[in-house]
C-alpha cells in the first residue's frame, strides 16, 4: 500500500520577508516507488503532488508530476534521476501567491 505521505528530501532555504528563491532538486525512481505486498519495489504510472513545506502540516507551494508508461519493478539501486525545479518560493510572510 502506498503511503498518503512521504519525506524525500529536505534542504534548508532561508528567505526574509518579500525575498523569493528558485529551487530545484533531483527525483529518483526510487522515491516514486513503494513496496508491493512481495515486497518488490514498484513504480506506478499517475500524478504525484510535490510539494514545498516550512513544517510537516504548512505547505507553501505545490506541482503535480505525471508518470506515464507501464507498471514496473524497480531493480535496486537505479541511477537515472529527473531534475525538478519549483519557480519563484516566496517567503511565507509575503501574503503572496505560489506560482509553479
Amino acid at each position: 500500500m502506498r503511503p498518503a505521505l512521504k519525506l524525500e528530501g529536505f534542504a534548508r532555504v532561508d528567505l526574509q520577508p518579500g525575498e523569493q528563491q528558485h529551487v530545484c532538486f533531483r527525483l529518483s525512481p526510487e522515491q516514486l516507488a513503494f513496496r508491493d505486498t512481495e515486497m518488490n519495489l514498484l513504480i506506478e504510472p499517475g500524478r504525484y503532488e510535490i510539494s514545498i513545506r516550512s513544517s510537516s502540516v504548512t505547505v507553501q507551494a505545490t506541482a503535480t508530476l505525471k508518470l506515464t508508461g507501464n507498471s514496473r519493478t524497480l531493480k535496486r539501486r537505479a541511477v537515472f534521476f529527473s531534475k525538478i525545479c519549483i519557480e519563484n518560493i516566496k517567503h511565507p510572510s509575503s501574503n503572496g501567491i505560489l506560482p509553479i
